[in-house]
């Protein structure tokens, strides 16, 4: 049994989408309220590594743990 699937055809990628543009536009209202209170430069580099990192993790959380958990919670309903 292997612990990490590299399956991408597990991958939800209508899902992973949403969450990619959901975090990206979160991360931007963010950005926006930090330029307007603290006087930050208007998309410097800061913004964009932790963007960056932001956006990899989700990638990674989708294409690593969801389908584990998926197939996990599934197979737990069948015992129900």
């Amino acid at each position: 049994m292997t612990i990490i699937n590299l399956d991408l055809s597990l991958v939800d990628k209508r899902s992973l989408i949403h969450d990619l543009i959901k975090f990206f536009f979160w991360n931007f209202a963010a950005h926006i309220m930090s330029v307007i209170y603290f006087k930050e430069e208007f998309l410097n580099l800061k913004f964009l590594l932790i963007l960056a990192a932001i956006q990899s993790g989700v990638i990674l959380f989708y294409i690593l743990a969801d389908p584990v958990i998926a197939k996990n919670v599934n197979s737990r309903k069948n015992f129900a």
